[in-house]
């Protein structure tokens, strides 16, 4: 499949990376520029997203696209007057069968750096939250895209052998596995509480280069 081209969401996107060169430190980014949120999609179109804005968003939100991959990332925990507390990412499956709690709690204990949860039957969300209250390195952000992308692969494999499997109690038995999962993310609101540790960069499942998810 041939790498998707970024998508300019306007044309103050162009100014983030001058901005950024312009930094004596690293590039940041915080809530208090203006420019934050287009430096956020900046660095998703600079990884290769597609990024479309969310409509309906209580702030702002992206779904972003990559190599067939959707995720949704948007800010949470959001006070008027004040920064948003976490920025979350998340992908969604749709699979024709619910699955087993235990399997999905093994994989959270395992899958230290994201959470997964089932809030309808065969319905899963992928998420991977980050703390927003003090500036974020622009570099922070994207090494956390690749530890979420790595995730995504490694959820979806686990996904679709658990369903081939089927769950120990299950309302229906397990149907086929899609040949692609279902990701279609809407601009409902994104729901869950966030953890109470900043999490972790790294992945507990499984191996990856930003070499091999990003070229």
């Amino acid at each position: 499949m041939p790498a998707l081209k970024p998508l300019a969401l306007a044309a103050t996107l162009a100014i983030a990376p001058l901005a950024a060169s312009a930094q004596s430190g690293p590039a940041l980014i915080d809530q208090s520029d203006p420019e934050h949120v287009a430096r956020v999609a900046g660095v998703l179109t600079g990884m290769g997203f597609q990024v479309e804005q969310l409509n309906g968003s209580e702030r702002w939100g992206f779904l972003a696209s990559y190599k067939g991959s959707k995720l949704l990332l948007a800010p949470v925990s959001c006070n008027e007057g004040k920064p948003c507390n976490f920025l979350r990412f998340e992908t969604r499956y749709s699979y024709p069968a619910p699955f087993d709690e235990a399997d999905i709690s093994d994989f959270n204990t395992r899958a230290w750096c994201c959470k997964m949860v089932q809030p309808e039957p065969g319905k899963i969300h992928l998420s991977m939250t980050l703390p927003f209250t003090a500036p974020m390195t622009e570099e922070y952000l994207r090494s956390s895209l690749v530890v979420h992308y790595s995730m995504h692969n490694t959820a979806w494999d686990m996904l679709t052998e658990w369903n081939e499997r089927g769950a120990s109690v299950a309302a229906a038995p397990a149907g086929p596995a899609p040949d692609t999962p279902s990701l279609g993310v809407s601009p409902a609101e994104i729901k869950g509480a966030a953890p109470a540790e900043p999490p972790k960069l790294g992945v507990g499942v499984g191996s990856f280069s930003l070499e091999e998810l990003m070229e």
